[in-house]
């Protein structure tokens, strides 16, 4: 049933019914009711539709930010400007992780960096991989999964993460313009432990 046979069945009904809320005057007062009506219902279901609309957006804003919580050392993030060191988990150890050197190389930027292995234990081939882009507007990109994958990737890898030192390493981010070094996101691989016998 279309739009116009609907309004003209609720019409015929209002004429009808007037002791249900519909006036018992002619066809046209009956018409000017029921459109009133409709509006109102309409009114009233768009109203809802934009609720929801809200109620969810703040849903998945509750989960972006329970995700970001439970991955809180999953990961470090720097920019140009940061200094200090951030923690980062692996599944075999806690590391270290401060940004030494960030310049221009090429037709992107040249990150220097130091990974602290606070432990005893030393790692061989360690793997570290890196993200980059604009840092997340929720205005520009209301949905953290597009922005993510908005993100550029690499990786490199460390042959060796002496215990209680710092360890250098070195990474080029490209392609990348200025704008694109505002969020550099680094985390670690480390599956290879070498542990000293008894």
């Amino acid at each position: 049933m279309n739009a116009r046979t609907t309004r003209s069945v609720v019409v015929a009904v209002c004429a009808a019914l007037g002791q249900h809320g519909c006036d018992q005057g002619p066809v046209a007062r009956a018409e000017k009711a029921c459109d009133a009506k409709i509006l109102e219902l309409d009114t009233r279901l768009r109203a809802r539709i934009e609720g929801a609309k809200t109620a969810l957006n703040a849903v998945k804003w509750d989960a972006t930010i329970l995700k970001w919580k439970t991955e809180e050392h999953d990961y470090a993030v720097f920019n140009p400007a940061s200094s200090g060191y951030a923690r980062i988990d692996t599944t075999s150890g806690t590391f270290l992780v401060v940004v030494t050197d960030f310049r221009p190389y090429a037709n992107g930027y040249r990150l220097g960096l130091k990974v602290g292995n606070p432990s005893a234990a030393r790692y061989s081939d360690a793997k570290l991989k890196l993200k980059w882009g604009k840092p997340w507007d929720a205005k520009i990109q209301p949905s953290s999964e597009e922005w993510e994958k908005s993100l550029h990737q690499a990786e490199t890898a460390i042959r060796e993460l002496r215990p209680a030192t710092w360890n250098r390493a070195s990474v080029v981010l490209s392609p990348a313009v200025a704008e694109d070094t505002g969020y550099v996101q680094i985390s670690m691989v480390t599956d290879q432990v070498i542990l000293a016998n008894p």
